[in-house]
């Protein structure tokens, strides 16, 4: 049952509130019959007096007389699954919910124009069905991930390891990009970038601030999505809400005890949780080894054992396989590359020249979790290796048959390379393998529910192990299929269809279980060289540090600020040995106390959901400009700061900035406007501005924010935490807003962030999140801005 409810007069929408919650009520209840997910849709023109889901808005160069309301034809809601938390526990995971079958069914094949959105977290009450507002207080949101997918897009999971590598894009730079998964495009084909209009990331203010900043795109302006069918989020939720109640009472103070690491005491008017210090689950081993990026190691590791130390050294677990190569393609000396399910730690006894880093042919990898476990691992043909070679590997229950063929069709001539995983066949399949109950692989070609016939064998098993009840089988082969019947693999295709099965003995024979499917392939990064010199690198709770992200000056301040004397003005989130809370002490399911506190913190578990609500109208390719996120750090590579706690007697502010010009920021395509410009910073911030300075005695304002802080204890109104940062909107004057700037790609920038350091803090944040378009005509200056 989908409850869809379409008001169609201003009266109408008056009793959505009533009708709404009764809606929630009923799917609550089908929802807990049938453990599944179903949304909401609510469709409300937003031309009547409709009500805002968190109130009223501003935003920062807002005009008198221009209001700060959401438009579009209608909304739509959607709620996450349910997350369960303990006290300090971080929630940081990717999750997939399908939009309501009835939008997706009215908008396929059409183009719908994305204008804004809500945001809160929010309780259900196990009676009633309603959902409530979380307290600031008691549910942090760090930040989050927000992606609306189109039929011409899916996110996959790739299993490949996060990997601390400097940039200045957002989605690169930090784990809010779905870390472990990949967007793809589903088309058929040779692989290339996601095509237009397949999926949106809607990150505009998405911390503590996002519930009252104003996610909207003016008139003329959105962020596209054709046959939308899915949103994607990946949130970084910090559990604060105190589970020790105050003596004599049965109420929970407000905040509960922090590490010994913490800036912040419980008594303070936030938790020093939101923070991320670090706790003693987060040792730091300094190695006398490193890893490089970009370029050619000055010493480089000359033993194929000293290099597998040294990676595990650095952290680069866990290890997928080590290798001793002697190849002219490649870097010398070690290098990893990050593969699915950890990394492959490579020794090159060659003396070559090819830098770290350096692009080559690519190679792909896809990965597929159904009844059989599926790996498949491409590297196109080379110099050294001119057939190229796939990699499989296959897991399934070690006391039964399993198999799996690629190629998969409905039956036709596409070979499996095109389409979905419905309608998959045995007779669309000429190629299985088949792994028997006693480890023996056998190739067929498969009937219509026939056994088929067995192939001449091309595969070589190089693993055959059992853990437990698991048998896992790896095997090597040449891309192309040594008959006919074998099927050809292609490291240039999107995707390719598979069926897979489980049988009911350990012989071949009928199958208890059957499915069919798609893998989608990624392209895997360049490698990254392990050198024999140190560099302050090593690990941190074991996992790697990864080379040095801060810059310098003119660039940014971060290895030169005077307010870090103390630490050699480098500023402590830049080094392994001075890092004291941050991201890296956040990962998702950390407890953020010392051992010996969790056992004074009863375990009682919290629940709490994510709500979206998404304003939206009919799109066009024509009419419409369509926007693009794109991000700026004013770190300048890395993606936090410590603030240094004031001196006695000096002004309690706080100043970081960095440099830049816009061809730098991601996306940029010789020239751009800024639409939506929100900067996201955490507790104590004061405001963020960007400037642009090609005139350095007359710079110009670009965007000044504004933080709201909250003044008592009523929820969205929480004293000592950020309600909302107040973003720049541009467009056209007509509709009440200030024209944007064309910048150019060699336009100069200066990001500012102002920070309020009375005490000291950990792991903050100058990200400015931003939706930019190409210009329009009526923007192109006659001069130079």
């Amino acid at each position: 049952f989908f409850y869809t409810y379409t008001a169609s007069t201003c009266a109408a929408t008056d009793r959505t509130t009533g009708l709404l919650s009764a809606a929630f009520a009923y799917r609550a209840a089908m929802w807990s019959k049938k453990a599944m997910f179903l949304p909401v849709l609510l469709m409300v023109p937003t031309s009547c007096g409709f009500q805002h889901m968190n109130g009223e808005y501003q935003f920062a160069n807002q005009l008198n007389g221009t209001p700060a309301k959401h438009r579009g034809t209608a909304f739509f809601e959607v709620y996450t699954p349910p997350y369960t938390s303990l006290y300090g526990q971080v929630n940081w995971d990717v999750r997939t919910v399908p939009l309501d079958p009835e939008l997706v069914k009215a908008w396929d094949g059409k183009l719908m124009n994305i204008v804004g959105y809500e945001f809160d977290i929010v309780r259900k009450d196990p009676n009633t069905g309603e959902y409530t507002s979380v307290p600031g207080w008691e549910q942090y949101n760090h930040h989050y991930g927000n992606s609306i997918l189109g039929k011409g897009s899916e996110i996959v999971k790739t299993d490949i390891p996060h990997m601390d590598k400097a940039s200045d894009d957002a989605d690169k730079s930090m784990e809010d990009a779905f870390p472990g998964h990949k967007i793809v495009n589903t088309v058929g084909g040779p692989r290339r970038a996601l095509d237009a209009f397949s999926n949106q990331g809607l990150i505009m203010g998405n911390g503590a601030e996002s519930r009252k900043t104003f996610h909207y795109l003016p008139p003329g302006y959105g962020a596209q999505v054709l046959s939308p069918y899915q949103a994607v989020i990946h949130p970084m939720i910090i559990d604060t809400k105190n589970r020790v109640p105050l003596e004599n009472s049965s109420a929970p103070t407000r905040h509960g005890i922090v590490p010994p690491s913490s800036n912040v005491g419980p008594d303070a008017m936030y938790s020093g949780l939101m923070e991320c210090p670090c706790t003693d689950k987060y040792p730091k081993k300094i190695s006398s080894f490193s890893t490089m990026e970009q370029g050619i190691c000055k010493a480089r590791i000359t033993e194929a054992s000293r290099c597998f130390s040294a990676a595990a050294e650095l952290g680069l677990t866990p290890v997928v396989k080590n290798v001793s190569v002697s190849t002219g393609t490649a870097p010398a000396g070690c290098y990893v590359t990050a593969v699915s399910g950890g990394f492959e730690i490579t020794y090159n006894g060659a003396n070559t020249t090819i830098a770290c880093g350096a692009a080559g042919p690519a190679r792909v990898l896809g990965l597929s979790e159904g009844l059989v476990k599926i790996r498949v691992d491409l590297s196109p043909p080379s110099s050294e290796n001119t057939d190229g070679l796939a990699v499989i590997t296959l897991s399934g229950p070690s006391d039964l048959w399993f198999g799996v063929g690629f190629g998969a069709s409905d039956g036709g001539s596409d070979n499996g390379a095109g389409g979905g995983a419905e309608g998959l066949t045995m007779s669309g399949t000429n190629y299985t393998i088949v792994v028997l109950g006693n480890g023996t692989v056998v190739e067929r070609k498969l009937g219509q529910h026939l056994a088929g016939t067995v192939l001449p064998t091309s595969v070589n098993v190089t693993s055959n192990t059992v853990n437990g009840t698991q048998r896992t089988v790896v095997l090597t082969r040449t891309l192309a299929g040594v008959t006919p019947d074998h099927f050809t693999f292609d490291p240039s295709t999107t995707h390719i269809g598979f069926i897979n099965a489980l049988g009911s003995s350990a012989d071949f024979g009928y199958h208890q279980a059957k499915a069919s499917g798609t893998i989608y392939f990624v392209e895997l990064d360049a490698p990254t060289c392990v050198c024999d010199e140190a560099a302050g690198q090593g690990t941190i709770g074991g996992y790697a540090w990864g080379a040095q992200r801060c810059v310098g000056r003119p660039l940014g301040q971060m290895l030169d600020d005077p307010k870090w004397e103390s630490n050699g003005r480098i500023n402590p989130t830049c080094l392994l040995k001075s890092y004291s809370g941050g991201l890296r002490c956040c990962k998702g399911g950390t407890i953020l106390l010392d051992s010996d506190q969790e056992k004074t913190v009863p375990q009682t578990v919290e629940t709490f959901y994510l709500k979206y609500r998404y304003y939206y109208e009919e799109g066009s390719a024509t009419n419409v400009t369509e926007t693009y996120r794109t991000s700026w750090w004013t770190e300048h590579n890395n993606n936090e700061h410590d603030v240094p706690k004031c001196k006695a007697g000096e002004e309690c502010l706080y100043t970081i900035t960095s440099n830049f010009t816009a061809g730098m920021m991601g996306g940029f395509n010789g020239a751009a406007t800024l639409i939506h410009m929100e900067g996201h910073c955490h507790i104590g911030c004061h405001r963020m501005e960007m400037w642009i300075v090609d005139d350095e005695e007359n710079p110009q304002l670009l965007c000044r924010t504004k933080v709201v802080y909250g003044t008592n204890d009523t929820v969205m109104n929480e004293e000592g935490y950020i309600l909302g940062n107040l973003p720049c909107i541009f467009g056209d004057p007509k509709d009440g807003f200030q024209p944007p700037v064309v910048l150019h790609a060699d336009t100069k920038l200066r990001s500012i962030k102002v920070q309020n350091n009375t005490v000291a803090r950990y792991g903050d944040m100058g990200l400015w999140e931003i939706r930019a378009s190409l210009p329009k005509p009526e923007h192109q200056p006659t001069t130079r801005v």
